[in-house]
């Protein structure tokens, strides 16, 4: 059976599943921060001068200001994961507009902006959900592909899936704050050699331009 993480993209009419523009690729971290994972991660992308899309949780904000500020200055952006790593589908207007309006307060009292960008924990989605997002003015956002690496993997077949998954207009899931995230980052160097050897450009997620009316 095709695993639901798999399945979410081919489903997810209306849901940004790719970068905008032929050239471009996008990499980004579900499920930080975290005080024993994201400053490694932040060392590495800074070698790399790697800016990517972080998907926070508001509930592993609370505590982690500095931490939260380091990633800002860094170049990259944070948007919402969930206030917390639970499913958001068949779940009510108020609890998902609640878990993405108090993720941005815990952003804000660190002094710090939430692109209005929410992507589901574990890829849950549902008919309503898109709606529900959407009516709030977020960008409702998924992967184009993953590589699993939220799954113990030897480094070398890790490395092979980070090289063979890069393609154009590419939206590439990874995660922060796992006990396989330094997994992860030992491969980022090979990851960007990939995406340079292909001459694609990295970015960072942004929200649309028409999306950006909110009721924050």
């Amino acid at each position: 059976m095709m695993p639901l993480s798999q399945i979410a993209p081919l489903l997810a009419r209306g849901w940004q599943t790719h970068c905008p523009n032929p050239g471009e690729v996008a990499v980004t971290f579900d499920d930080g921060p975290d005080p024993a994972t994201t400053p490694k991660l932040l060392k590495v992308l800074d070698q790399l001068e790697i800016k990517a899309t972080m998907f926070v949780i508001g509930q592993k904000c609370r505590g982690n200001k500095e931490l939260l500020k380091e990633v800002a200055a860094a170049g990259h952006t944070l948007a919402c994961h969930g206030y917390s790593h639970e499913r958001h589908w068949f779940r009510d207007a108020s609890f998902v507009q609640g878990s993405i309006r108090q993720t941005m307060y815990m952003l804000q009292d660190c002094g710090l902006r939430m692109e209005p960008m929410f992507r589901p924990p574990f890829g849950a989605i549902d008919w309503k959900l898109h709606k529900r997002v959407t009516s709030l003015g977020v960008v409702p956002v998924l992967w184009s592909t993953h590589v699993a690496d939220w799954k113990l993997q030897e480094p070398d077949a890790l490395r092979q899936r980070m090289v063979s998954v890069v393609h154009d207009r590419m939206i590439l899931l990874l995660h922060d704050g796992h006990e396989t995230s330094g997994n992860v980052v030992q491969q980022l160097p090979y990851l960007n050699y990939e995406i340079q050897k292909r001459n694609l450009k990295l970015i960072t997620l942004k929200a649309k331009s028409e999306s950006a009316t909110t009721v924050w």
